[in-house]
């Protein structure tokens, strides 16, 4: 038995999210399906569908009609390519899209491109967005919100807490030109994977995806308000090294309130030996680090001062 990805809906109804409810299909196939853009007034839908193979896929749209999602349609071959195009949103306008793609001249891994719809109706020759944006890491999910200048993005590259981070760039639409990206904070962000953020029409909620607090390789949902508040937070940056076997830098690190036990921190160093990770506020805390060929823990207390 094998369970393949689906794509489900919920109403929030007074703020009270219903329960997930699978949409079926057409939306969903006998294979991997995943909804990663949306049109701004909701009338049609990106969905990300896998091949046969489980491996390969292609980017598809389905329109809404009569209240009720049509058949998708593999989008522009401006797009989809023998390459891979995991993710895309529309633009406010309907006449952009931004996509995700991994295909040659690009400046390494996953870069964002853009294509616009000319005069005649059809599509122009995908774009990538420039040094500014793309970096030699994998940058993904792009989403420009409804006041047409604030794009969002993920990356891996610029000054990522870890894993994928969310960034923000202003773009100038009279020039064409996007700001230089700023990362999001700890309101976002961690040194886990955070995804797919997305903002509503006003500006003043979005929803992202996260990795924290999440069984390795699944992701919750959270929605958080684009009100700026203060965030008082300890980061952490390390390298582990081990005394016996200098080529051993592969450790799992979990933290450990010492006043509450509860688990705060938990990450994997990368291939280096380094680690990034926050804690919510100063005092005692257990470090278990497990490493080593047995996997071995071991453990110390750290005591985190007060940063006034």
């Amino acid at each position: 038995f094998r369970s393949f990805e689906d794509i489900y809906t919920a109403v929030n109804q007074d703020d009270v999210w219903s329960a997930a409810k699978n949409v079926g299909t057409p939306l969903n196939s006998g294979v991997h399906d995943a909804t990663v853009g949306l049109n701004p007034d909701g009338s049609s839908i990106i969905v990300y569908r896998t091949q046969r193979d489980l491996v390969s896929g292609d980017l598809y749209e389905s329109r809404m009609h009569a209240h009720e999602w049509q058949l998708p349609v593999q989008m522009t071959p401006m797009i989809n390519s023998p390459n891979h195009e995991p993710s895309a949103s529309i633009a406010p306008g309907v006449d952009e899209i931004y996509f995700t793609s991994d295909r040659p001249g690009g400046f390494g891994g996953r870069d964002l491109y853009r294509i616009r719809r000319l005069p005649s109706g059809e599509w122009s020759l995908p774009l990538n967005l420039g040094p500014n944006i793309n970096t030699d890491q994998d940058e993904d999910f792009p989403f420009m919100a409804p006041d047409g200048k604030s794009f969002y993005f993920c990356s891996k590259g610029h000054n990522s807490m870890g894993g994928y981070d969310v960034f923000k760039s202003t773009y100038d639409k009279g020039l064409d030109v996007f700001g230089a990206p700023v990362n999001m904070d700890f309101a976002v962000n961690t040194p886990d994977d955070d995804l797919l953020y997305l903002t509503d029409p006003e500006g003043k909620e979005a929803c992202f995806a996260s990795g924290r607090d999440s069984k390795q390789g699944t992701v919750h949902v959270y929605r958080v308000s684009t009100a700026q508040a203060p965030v008082n937070i300890t980061v952490l940056k390390g390298t582990f090294a081990s005394q016996f076997n200098a080529d051993d830098r592969k450790a799992h690190i979990t933290v450990q309130d010492a006043l509450t036990q509860e688990n705060v921190a938990d990450v994997a160093t990368d291939m280096n030996g380094n680690y990034v990770l926050s804690l919510p506020r100063s005092g005692k805390y257990r470090f278990m680090v497990a490493a080593g060929p047995t996997g071995k823990t071991h453990v110390g207390v750290v005591d985190v001062p007060r940063n006034d």
